[in-house]
């Protein structure tokens, strides 16, 4: 299934965010979470779009009140209109736009805009059956070392782990998805600590890194099943993502309290 014709509407609503970060109102959901008009607004319309383009699908999104998942659908599509909100909300760059493609609850594509992450912004797009572009041009990964000088982790990580042990350095985003692409975005950033997201925090940056050689796993080396998943519910555990070396130095010294 190509993902081409989404770019415009994603780059779009990013444009539209873009214009309404100064004047965002935070708000808060049930759970406590952050959300804003900004997110409803977005989420509307690429739910719109995705319907109008790809019929016969099954489309999870972060702000709809549900999701009905139908097994006969060979393609889900999990949708994050602005992952990041908190960030977004105080002006921050840490957020982003991000829809990832499943094909029987693989992820095999996606596409994540952070317009305000990077000089120019950074726009990444995984085809299903094509390769990784960046900004509009194909995307080679170079890393400038294989050890594990930088990661990404949660901004609530230290309340659950001492990681005084770790001899590099720790950042966030404010936004999983950008912290998991930002092992091929960075090349000082070898991997990322993720906390119990859900299936439209990961989809699409998951199917991006996988495409250039990279894992997203339960931090117990388990398999990370999307069918548990689909009912909206969170990982059942961190996750952990990046090279070899990096995901075993998270594994060995980020202890749990």
């Amino acid at each position: 299934m190509e993902l081409l014709p989404l770019v415009k509407h994603i780059k779009n609503a990013g444009s539209f965010a873009l214009d309404a970060q100064n004047s965002a109102v935070r708000s808060f959901k049930t759970d406590g979470s952050v959300v804003t008009a900004v997110d409803i607004a977005i989420n509307k319309a690429l739910t719109s779009v995705i319907q109008e383009y790809y019929p016969g699908v099954n489309i999870i999104a972060e702000e709809a009140s549900s999701s009905s998942y139908n097994p006969d659908y060979e393609y889900t599509f999990a949708l994050d209109p602005l992952d990041g909100t908190d960030t977004y909300s105080m002006g921050m760059p840490g957020w982003c736009i991000a829809l990832g493609l499943l094909k029987n609850l693989e992820p095999v594509g996606g596409i994540v805009y952070a317009p305000s992450w990077g000089p120019v912004g950074s726009l990444l797009v995984a085809e299903e059956n094509g390769s990784v572009s960046l900004n509009g041009r194909a995307f080679k990964i170079e890393k400038e070392t294989a050890h594990p000088m930088q990661v990404m982790a949660p901004s609530t990580a230290h309340r659950y782990f001492d990681y005084s042990s770790f001899y590099g350095k720790v950042r966030n985003s404010g936004s999983s998805i950008i912290s998991m692409s930002a092992i091929i975005l960075h090349s000082q950033v070898s991997g990322a600590l993720i906390n119990n997201s859900f299936i439209w925090d990961i989809a699409a940056s998951h199917a991006v890194i996988r495409k250039l050689g990279f894992e997203l796993e339960y931090l117990n080396g388990k398999k990370i099943e999307y069918k548990e998943l689909v009912d909206r519910s969170a990982l059942r555990d961190y996750a952990v993502c990046g090279t070899p070396e990096a995901v075993e130095a998270i594994r060995k010294s980020f202890v749990r309290k």
